[in-house]
């Protein structure tokens, strides 16, 4: 497409990429066009950094639509309003101006424009000042999104005009029109919509002909014995939106062929999953408008995407000695989620082999060598049986009830929370970890430190594996997908929503086991509302119950009721 920018230092954002597609669906005939303008490409010149972006949607044929793409364009930026910053009054202007040139090619015997009309979407972004102009006339869209610290946020900046709305219907009646229901949805004569470029049968002054131009111009409220007003209008709705130097955006613009078929969320998400997966401005548009004319029956479809910054590559986020296979790809654009959930991919720069299962330490980013302590002295244990240590009270490897009573107990959990424990952790895991020794139930419920990972369960984070090894980079991974603001902790939410995500199918056993662990772990060791990632590292290889039994023999704190206050643990700052 050319140069994507000529951009000077002095411009607040910088173009990165854009581009546009149109699909032509099940319908007969593509009455979708668009027009892309980069900074280079303007034609005119102009003191500040311009860019254009337009789609059209004609109707009845793609005359309009056409006339619409080789003119808008020009009127627009050959206005002497671009040169002052008046940008709303030269797409206006410029609109009225492209609606009389149609008028003028029917009054030379070109009668198509009379029946003929196209909705458009438009946008002109000033790159130097940061101001970005929407307009828009019919059902073709704008949509704006904004990268904040918890993620991708999208918003519609158009609204479609309806004759169906309740102040779309008063101009019309204003206008001396009548909105019909003979097909189902409001409609000026035969459209569905109320704002529109062409149509001239519904629009002085052809509408206060001697004579009708048509039954559809009729059924519209064709009166020849008064003066009427435009029926279908030409006053696009415009808004001026100032984007921050510092942040990232992504501008779509689309025809109804895709917002039909698609909501603003479901598109946002599969641009940032293209544009992850590496797919250039025009491709991330093409897969759009394939996604959205995918069923049997499907209209026209447009799309076009302009972003000012990169979108993170692989090889930003991969460190260069993982990346001997350059088809490394974390995101995969037919499943959204992979998205919305990035692994974490900076690991290897402070963890050696980040996917290497420990089997004696619990290590982070953080902490690459785990606790040193603790490791001297439980290094002989895997992560998952040093999870479940502090509860082997007499040394024995075998876990009695009274056993993890006495251990919630001193954690500060109450008499009944402590009894609920005992219930769900020895009834449930006695017997898996039974199986190493004897097929024959455990009569005392014990639960057996040496095959503790017989009772590994799923719908997990995968932090552990499947012989009690821990995974640092699964360990990542839960910061990395569920932790919002990249804040090193993860809030109630969004525990909830991690647990959501791990949940396997027809797994009711492994959800309520996370849903206990999990709930038991919020319980423990928040602080302000918030699980704390060195904390929770300690509760996968236990250190931190060790270190709160000390704290609380030293009065430190006083254990209330055991499910939070003030008073509890979890209010308590360690370190």
């Amino acid at each position: 497409m050319g140069p994507l920018s000529s951009s000077t230092s002095d411009d607040k954002l910088t173009l990165k990429d854009a581009g546009g597609n149109s699909a032509q669906g099940s319908r007969p005939s593509q009455q979708d066009q668009y027009t892309i303008l980069l900074p280079a490409q303007i034609p005119f010149k102009t003191e500040k950094t311009l860019l254009f972006l337009g789609v059209y949607d004609g109707h009845v044929t793609s005359d309009v639509s056409l006339h619409a793409k080789q003119h808008l364009h020009r009127l627009i930026l050959e206005s002497p309003d671009i040169q002052t910053g008046n940008y709303e009054n030269a797409l206006e202007d410029a609109v009225q101006k492209e609606d009389q040139l149609l008028l003028d090619q029917f009054k030379a015997g070109n009668e198509v424009f009379g029946k003929s009309g196209s909705t458009f979407s438009l946008c002109l972004v000033d790159l130097t000042d940061g101001v970005l102009i929407v307009g828009n006339l019919g059902d073709s869209h704008v949509l704006l999104a904004e990268h904040y610290p918890t993620g991708w946020e999208v918003k519609r900046i158009t609204k479609a005009h309806k004759p169906g709305s309740d102040a779309e219907k008063e101009r019309i009646k204003e206008a001396g029109g009548v909105v019909n229901r003979e097909l189902g949805s409001p409609r000026i004569g035969a459209l569905n919509m109320s704002r529109a470029l062409g149509d001239l049968q519904y629009k002085a002054p052809l509408i206060n002909a001697d004579e009708p131009f048509s039954l559809e111009q009729e059924i519209a409220g064709f009166n020849p014995d008064k003066e009427q007003g435009d029926l279908l209008s030409n006053r696009p709705a415009i808004s001026r939106i100032e984007l921050k130097e510092d942040r990232k955006y992504i501008v779509i613009l689309t025809t109804d062929g895709v917002t039909d078929e698609m909501d603003d969320r479901r598109i946002l998400d599969r641009v940032v999953a293209h544009w992850n997966y590496g797919t250039q401005a025009e491709g991330v548009a093409g897969k759009i408008t394939t996604e959205a004319t995918g069923g049997p029956v499907s209209d026209n479809a447009t799309c076009k995407t302009a972003q000012n910054h990169k979108m993170p590559s692989i090889p930003d986020l991969i460190p260069e000695s993982d990346l001997n296979d350059p088809k490394i790809q974390t995101t995969a654009p037919n499943c959204p989620v992979t998205s919305e959930r990035p692994p974490a991919t900076s690991t290897a720069t402070s963890i050696p082999n980040p996917a290497v299962a420990r089997a004696n330490a619990a290590i982070s980013a953080d902490k690459p060598n785990g606790d040193a302590d603790h490791i001297a002295k439980y290094g002989d244990y895997t992560p998952l049986q040093q999870h479940v240590l502090f509860w082997d009270r007499d040394h024995d490897g075998q876990i009695y009830p009274l056993d993890t009573y006495n251990g919630f107990r001193e954690l500060g959990f109450n008499i009944l929370f402590s009894i609920l424990a005992v219930l769900i952790i020895n009834v449930n895991f006695s017997y898996p970890t039974r199986l190493a020794h004897s097929i024959i139930p455990d009569l005392w419920f014990r639960v057996y430190v040496d095959s503790i990972y017989k009772a590994k369960h799923g719908s997990d984070s995968g932090t552990y594996d499947p012989e009690g090894r821990f995974i640092p980079q699964h360990f990542e991974d839960m910061f990395a997908k569920y932790d919002g603001d990249q804040d090193g902790a993860l809030t109630l939410g969004e525990l909830f929503e991690m647990m959501h995500g791990n949940r396997c199918a027809a797994d009711p056993f492994g959800w309520g086991a996370a849903f206990f662990e999990w709930g038991t772990t919020w319980l423990l060791i928040q602080r302000d509302g918030r699980v704390y990632k060195e904390d929770l590292r300690g509760v996968y290889d236990g250190s931190i119950f060790w270190k709160i039994r000390e704290e609380r023999k030293k009065g430190g704190w006083k254990q209330g009721y055991g499910v939070g206050g003030d008073g509890f643990v979890g209010a308590v700052k360690m370190y």
